[in-house]
């Protein structure tokens, strides 16, 4: 079986692998939009996040008071997806549990993504279905990066409801109780290595379901984001690639609780039910 797919239509084309269920390719015509990957730098390009995106505090998940370790942004962007259904310019991949899994995520699951090539658009959604006969909780989310051709601080990010922008700092892999404010900036970030030395910023609870990647001031891409409050940007200085990254939960904290039901934005999901969580890339 080819373990890429791909979607094509009269101007665009994406190749999807099914080793994580990561986009490798957005063009238009020759055009990439997505990062081709760098030892150097970062070998991902879109990986697909679940059953955490970002990490729990101390990497471990704690469910009815029963510890399992648990690896940041989780373990579904190291396990290969199968075709559920195909098209000429759509597919849909799932995965479902294993041996594996289940030592550090106790719970029988569905995990089905779909991608959906139109002009100038890729719709992506990602579908989580309970199979198992309790609750089940997680996060998950997506972590795209896109190409730069041009110096990486000819860029900025807009924020498309957002006047004010605030980002806490990482401590390690999760969050500190301190902030970096981009006050009165009508949601216009221009990019800055400098931003990066860390880690990532993550902004939290913002108001912008699209955020967009401007080049000199113009816009080159969106992301519609409509079932996210939590988004992040990362990249390593010196690489021209930004990281926009719509998360349905960020971060723990420091000091969040260990119990993973006690968690902010965790997604409690009930036997039998479905959870589905949306993003796109509009192309300008």
């Amino acid at each position: 079986m080819d373990s890429q797919i791909i979607l094509k239509n009269k101007n665009y084309s994406a190749c999807i692998s099914l080793m994580g269920a990561q986009m490798m390719s957005l063009k238009k015509g020759e055009r990439e939009y997505i990062w081709q990957g760098d030892e150097k730098y970062w070998a991902g390009r879109t990986p697909v996040l679940f059953p955490v995106a970002g990490a729990f505090r101390d990497e471990i998940y704690v469910v009815n008071g029963e510890k399992y370790p648990f690896p940041k942004h989780g373990f579904i962007k190291n396990k290969l997806f199968t075709i559920f259904s195909k098209t000429e310019n759509s597919v849909t991949l799932v995965r479902k549990e294993d041996e594996e899994t289940l030592k550090t995520f106790p719970f029988k699951f569905s995990f089905y993504v779909t991608f959906i090539l139109k002009e100038g658009l890729m719709e992506i959604a990602y579908k989580v279905v309970n199979e198992d006969t309790k609750t089940m909780y997680f996060s998950t989310g997506a972590h795209e990066g896109y190409a730069l051709e041009d110096d990486f601080e000819n860029y900025s990010i807009l924020f498309k409801d957002d006047k004010d922008l605030v980002s806490c700092n990482l401590e390690g892999k999760v969050l500190g109780k301190t902030t970096r404010d981009f006050l009165n900036c009508n949601g216009l970030l221009p990019l800055k290595y400098d931003y990066f030395s860390v880690d990532a910023l993550v902004f939290r609870h913002i108001n912008s379901h699209e955020v967009s990647l401007l080049h000199n001031g113009k816009v080159e891409l969106t992301v519609e984001c409509p079932d996210s409050n939590n988004l992040l940007l990362w990249t390593k200085p010196g690489a021209k690639y930004i990281c926009i990254e719509p998360w349905v939960k960020s971060p723990d904290f420091v000091d969040s609780e260990y119990e993973v039901s006690l968690k902010e934005d965790i997604v409690s999901l009930e036997p039998s039910s479905c959870y589905i969580f949306n993003h796109s890339i509009r192309i300008n």
